[in-house]
């Protein structure tokens, strides 16, 4: 006695397959859907490996290398224009003060300008840094070498334009309108000078009361300055 194969209903599945009526057919299934999220705070929906990113500053980051992609500029030239333009800044202000330290007639000293240089520098290195974020990209040995030889020039002049200027502070302070002073042609004055500078051209050789210098000076003064004290004028000789 023979055993009768089992029967099957069209369209029922078993290990997966459907019966047709005179074959199998495989089953296609489905990838299981993730419930919506429901928890609280800040704890990760289900199937997301990593937290969301939030935007800083309400603009989100581009992905790194996105403005090499677009054919931006490098990170050396997008800080190029900033850099030396705190550089060009910083030379003009040197210039000026050393202008000023050796005219007779003194003049102002914008050291503000330093101040503007460092502000320029510090926004060229946050372009940088963004560009660099952005193209996955750094500065050449090149580009280095050209930013340490603009920080020189704006640097190094500075320093001794600071040093100039202090000492010419202390031989300012040391100046007396007194007899023995020196003083130097300025246009159309005179004004006094440290007696260690080459540009003296007239030593005090006496004072007097203002009003009789022209009968007081001595034969040899060729002319005669008012002093900061009342009454009181220095005859000047040649050095």
């Amino acid at each position: 006695m023979s055993e009768q194969p089992p029967q099957y209903e069209v369209g029922q599945i078993v290990n997966g397959y459907s019966w047709n009526g005179v074959g199998w057919d495989p089953v296609a299934t489905e990838a299981p859907v993730d419930p919506p999220y429901q928890g609280p705070g800040f704890a990760l929906p289900p199937g997301m490996a990593t937290a969301p990113q939030y935007p800083v500053g309400g603009q989100a980051a581009p992905p790194r290398g996105y403005a090499a992609d677009l054919g931006g500029p490098s990170p050396a030239r997008a800080a190029a224009t900033l850099f030396w333009l705190g550089v060009l800044v910083a030379v003009g202000v040197t210039v000026a003060g050393f202008v000023a330290l050796n005219s007779l007639s003194g003049g102002v000293f914008w050291f503000g300008g330093y101040v503007v240089t460092f502000a320029l520098w510090r926004r060229a290195w946050a372009k940088y840094q963004a560009t660099s974020y952005a193209t996955g990209q750094g500065l050449s040995t090149s580009a280095r070498l050209l930013a340490a030889a603009g920080g020189l020039i704006a640097v190094v002049p500075a320093a001794f334009l600071g040093v100039a200027w202090v000492g010419d502070q202390g031989r300012q302070s040391q100046l007396t309108e007194t007899v023995g002073s020196c003083w130097a042609q300025d246009g159309d004055q005179v004004v006094e000078v440290p007696c260690s500078e080459r540009r003296v051209q007239y030593v005090a050789v006496q004072q007097v009361t203002s009003g009789t210098e022209e009968t007081s000076c001595p034969s040899s003064s060729v002319g005669s300055v008012v002093t900061e004290v009342a009454a009181v004028t220095l005859c000047l000789a040649p050095r």
